[in-house]
């Protein structure tokens, strides 16, 4: 079959005077098929002596379509000396017909062959990668590999590397190391690569060099002093132990330094292990005398919480405790309304005491106490047994504010008194009590649910003075709190 790509190759070695052999040998060293390039060859022969008999006027003059552009030759030249081509054939002059006709096909077949190679052979950059396009033919369709440029001959190009780069599978990779500060400070770049500064003993690497250690062993140190972590230090006390150049105590060096139950061991105070039957005491292990457990102490009285102190020690002995009589009030419920009935103490136990009410109706026996007389009164006899007591009386001054030429005085707690009680209420001025007239005033309750209001005339003038009002002054009424009878405020009179 008739290969297109190597038309333009076989003209040129044939121009140069290689023989078919020769070329085809050459050609199969690309990967060219051998009857291809042995059709190729004979077709281009063909083509050769139909134009060569046109132009010495044998046959009509045809001229073929010329190719585009022709393949690229092969870097490699031919290896063997060109042979010197054959002498031309001479046609003879007569049958002229069907020798023109002869030409004529040839032609033809010419035109043909190269029109299909130029709709045919591949287009450079229309974005398809055709037969024949390479990365280095046509780098724009075929694209390039790692950090390759397209160049404008249709290559790629490799890339430039920095200083410190190298050109591995078609990209710039940095080297590990280009001098010793690429490095850390404890290794040095030999070859592109950080390794370990090489010291000798007693020395330590440092900004990529060796260094000397202040000492290694207590001989290089002054006396008095010990190598520690290699620098000279003085030496710990006892029970200490040094820790970046600290000295630190150790958590024991002997047991006394710990718990009763604990020994020393390496330094550190550790639980007694002891086995049964044993318990711990002064760091070492005994033998039990005493109680190990409550049940070791049963003394067979059901009355009592027989416990074991101390279990499993060397101290350890039993106690008897009067147990709970009661867990809480409820237990201790006597069926008596009279009494409150209460489960305190330890052991816990009940207590009865009588409900207290004042006034003790027929239906109550005296005995059932009081409610410590005049401060708190019944509100009911009838309920005197079930202990049923009111808060007594409780009078007090509710406000006071200077009203024209008058103090305005309100009393509050009237609604307390639930007896006929006949009081007091005094006014001063400057600590000096007004006269009879307005000074004092008398008032009698019985259970009234408002508030009293009662109105005194001022005696001076022109003057800032200090107001007091008292309610109850002589203590007619025998009240639940008798410090809230007086106020005073700060009046100023025109």
């Amino acid at each position: 079959m008739i290969n297109n790509d190597l038309v333009g190759y076989i003209q040129n070695y044939i121009q140069q005077g290689y023989s078919k052999q020769q070329i085809v040998d050459f050609l199969k060293q690309y990967n060219y098929n051998p009857q291809d390039i042995s059709d190729t060859f004979d077709f281009v022969q063909r083509s050769a002596s139909a134009e060569q008999k046109i132009q010495e006027g044998i046959y009509p003059e045809a001229q073929p379509a010329q190719p585009q552009a022709q393949p690229q030759q092969p870097q490699q030249p031919m290896q063997t000396a060109p042979q010197k081509p054959a002498e031309k054939a001479q046609y003879p002059g007569k049958k002229k017909i069907i020798i023109i006709a002869a030409a004529a096909a040839a032609v033809i077949l010419v035109i043909a062959v190269l029109a299909f190679w130029i709709f045919t052979r591949p287009v450079c950059g229309n974005g398809i990668v055709e037969k024949g396009e390479t990365a280095e033919t046509c780098c724009e369709d075929t694209g390039c590999i790692g950090d390759q440029t397209c160049g404008g001959d249709h290559a790629c190009a490799e890339p430039v590397c920095g200083e410190c780069q190298y050109l591995q599978n078609h990209a710039c990779a940095d080297y590990g190391c280009c001098a010793d500060e690429d490095c850390a400070t404890d290794r040095e770049c030999m070859n592109h690569e950080c390794v370990p500064v090489q010291c000798e003993f007693c020395q330590y690497a440092e900004n990529h060099s060796c260094f000397d250690f202040e000492c290694c062993s207590e001989a290089d140190c002054l006396p008095g002093l010990v190598c520690d972590e290699n620098v000279c230090v003085e030496e710990c006390g006892y029970c200490q132990y040094r820790v970046s150049g600290v000295c630190i105590e150790h958590e024991c060096c002997n047991s006394t330094a710990c718990a009763n139950d604990e020994k020393c061991e390496n330094n550190f105070c550790i639980p007694l292990a002891c086995p049964s039957g044993q318990a711990a005491l002064n760091h070492s292990c005994v033998e039990l005398e005493g109680c190990t457990s409550n049940s070791d102490c049963d003394d067979g009285n059901n009355n009592t919480l027989d416990l074991c102190l101390g279990a499993g020690t060397v101290s350890a002995h039993c106690t008897h405790m009067e147990a709970d009589q009661c867990d809480d009030d409820n237990d201790c419920d006597d069926g008596n309304i009279t009494t409150d009935d209460v489960c305190s103490g330890s052991p816990k136990a009940c207590s009865h005491t009588l409900t207290d009410c004042s006034e003790i109706g027929d239906d109550c026996p005296p005995s059932y106490g009081s409610c410590d007389g005049d401060l708190y009164e019944v509100l009911d006899t009838d309920y005197c047994c079930a202990g049923t007591c009111i808060e007594g009386p409780d009078l007090y001054i509710e406000s006071m504010d200077k009203k024209s030429s008058q103090l305005e005085v309100e009393i509050g707690g009237a609604d307390t008194v639930n007896e006929t009680k006949t009081f007091k209420i005094y006014a001063f001025e400057n600590g000096t009590r007004m006269n009879t007239e307005t000074g004092l005033q008398y008032f009698t309750l019985n259970g009234q649910n408002t508030t009293t209001v009662f109105y005194f005339n001022f005696t001076l003038s022109n003057i800032t003075i200090n107001a007091t009002a008292a309610v109850d002054y002589d203590s007619q009424i025998n009240e639940t709190n008798e410090t809230n009878n007086n106020m005073t405020i700060s009046v100023a009179l025109s």
